[in-house]
């Protein structure tokens, strides 16, 4: 009874032999659990009508089975107005009079439909709409305004082939509502697969595919449903050449192939549309001129309307399109504060316009443990640093490196990138609006915590932390820390501001603040024989020299 259509009332049960399924109908639903090799099984419509198919590959007289590499479910309603009616498909036709008429027709292998009363109806080459008003036209002959439904209530299965850039080509069977693009996923898209220059042959018409038009721009009729013989064809996609580039303010930038006919409009679809933020008055095309590598640029501004202007400026191969943002598009200036404040976080601001006295009074303050002295402000998106003269001086040898490169190497070492120099202490304690600076987005502000101590590190005999001493010098630090340790460089020594990060030479130094850092470097060695292959070549310049003269004098 396999391959058999059977009707079963909710309660019965159907078994079947190894290789197929054991499986239940429960009112509207199906149960099934595979019993051994997979099988595929599928349900006509809501009810218990159920259809049963024998595993691929099993030898019958008896059409092969729709297996799970064929088959497709419906995954939303038939489009009437595309679907193609044939042999296979079955159409109920219900006549509501005062006495109802239901009939049940097959559509004929060649492309008929044979309704009781009626007659034989061509629906050859027609879509699922087109039959409808066919068979409603014949109805209405012989039962003249007599309401009459026509419904499509079973697809047919058909074969098609699918060749060129797939991973399994070859014949699929498949049921009628299948997409041209389905038929291609059964047969497995490639790395190497064309998603826009798909050749669908339908007897002597050819059709084109486009999965990424149908996919990212919703049009349809690049993914037709497929009809019995139709031949499809995936070439390769092509890479190098013969594609467009855009990029910019669009959702999705990249790389597609061109198709001849392809307009700037599609083109903006295929990469998702615009963004919100996109100045579409100032589209930059640039184009290759002729076959050598010259170029031409264009600026299209897409609310002038006009023929061959805009979205409608058709493309060519190899053109490569900009969409620059709007400047300044809903700006969200926000800065942080963190740290010692009342109220650390995020804050809205207007860029050049919030002043920094302004958003101490939003965050509520600081707090009593704030250290003012050593606050700072980092404008990090506007202010970077000079990344190629930094590379350039660290790629000097330490043994090269001159004085002001290591001091260079060493402030922007210990300085953040687009610190700003600000004074909390004048600007809120004594109210010093000079001091007051404009806020601008993406600041960060950091108020730390005060910390009584001076570090000491380097070359001393106990580096670490000193407890700070107002009005103390360099030298009672360095004291506290031991002295100077063995070939400490004891001129050479400076200090490191703990509110601007700055080395300051030790001389220069009358009194250290808290948070300050001391350090003691190494004396560089001189190496002996460099010094006294320098001495000779001295002394035997002078001694040339005193020959000279002495020769001159007698």
């Amino acid at each position: 009874m396999r391959g058999n259509h059977f009707k079963l009332n909710p309660v019965h049960r159907l078994f079947q032999r190894k290789g197929n399924c054991l499986f239940r109908i429960l009112g509207a639903g199906l149960v099934a659990v595979t019993l051994g090799l997979s099988s595929t099984i599928t349900l006509a419509g809501a009810g218990d009508t159920v259809f049963v198919f024998r595993q691929a590959g099993e030898q019958s007289d008896e059409p092969q089975p729709l297996t799970d590499r064929d088959l497709r479910a419906l995954d939303r309603p038939i489009d009437s107005e595309f679907y193609l009616v044939g042999p296979g498909d079955k159409l109920s036709i219900n006549v509501w009079g005062a006495v109802h008429q239901g009939f049940e027709v097959m559509v004929s292998p060649e492309a008929t439909a044979i309704v009781p009363t009626v007659g034989e109806i061509s629906l050859s080459g027609m879509t699922l709409i087109q039959a409808k008003a066919a068979i409603l036209r014949q109805i209405n002959r012989i039962y003249p305004g007599v309401p009459t439904t026509v419904t499509l209530v079973q697809v047919r299965s058909l074969r098609v082939a699918v060749t060129g850039a797939v991973k399994n080509p070859g014949m699929y069977r498949v049921t009628a509502n299948v997409h041209a693009c389905e038929a291609i996923e059964l047969a497995g898209w490639s790395e190497s697969s064309s998603r826009r220059r798909i050749l669908l042959f339908r007897g002597d018409d050819t059709m084109y595919i486009d999965q990424l038009r149908f996919t990212h721009a919703g049009d349809e009729s690049f993914n037709p449903y497929l009809t019995e013989g139709d031949c499809i064809f995936v070439p390769k996609a092509r890479t190098r050449h013969g594609v467009f580039e855009i990029n910019g303010a669009v959702k999705q930038p990249g790389v597609f192939e061109f198709v001849a006919g392809d307009r700037l409009e599609e083109a903006v679809k295929l990469a998702f549309g615009f963004t919100v933020d996109a100045d579409t008055t100032t589209i930059e095309l640039v184009r290759f001129i002729n076959q050598d590598s010259s170029t031409t640029k264009r600026i299209i501004n897409l609310s002038i309307p006009g023929l061959g202007i805009g979205r409608e400026l058709e493309l060519r191969s190899d053109d490569r399109i900009f969409v620059r943002l709007m400047v300044d598009y809903r700006p969200k200036a926000t800065v942080t504060i963190r740290g010692e404040v009342t109220r650390s976080g995020k804050y809205p601001i207007e860029n050049g316009q919030t002043l920094l006295s302004e958003l101490f009074a939003l965050c509520g303050g600081v707090t009593d443990r704030a250290d003012l002295s050593r606050a700072i402000l980092v404008r990090s998106s506007r202010f970077l640093i000079d990344t190629e003269t930094d590379a350039r001086m660290r790629s000097i040898p330490v043994e090269l490196q001159t004085d002001p490169e290591r001091e260079w190497i060493l402030a922007h070492s210990l300085a953040p990138a687009g610190q700003v120099s600000i004074d909390l202490v004048r600007l809120l304690e004594t109210g010093d609006i000079a001091y007051d600076l404009p806020l601008w987005q993406g600041d960060i502000v950091n108020v730390p915590r005060f910390l009584p101590q001076v570090k000491v590190i380097g070359r001393v005999r106990n580096p670490g932390l000193i407890p700070f001493e107002p009005g103390r010098d360099p030298d009672y630090y360095l004291e506290r820390a031991g002295g100077f340790s063995w070939r400490a460089d004891r001129r050479g020594t400076f200090v490191v501001k703990a509110n601007t990060g700055t080395p300051v030479k030790k001389k220069k130094i009358k009194e250290l603040d808290a948070g300050d850092t001391i350090v003691v470097p190494t004396v560089r060695e001189k190496e002996f024989w460099p010094v006294f292959r320098d001495a000779m070549i001295v002394l035997g310049n002078v001694a040339t020299l005193y020959l000279v003269i002495d020769q001159v004098v007698k």
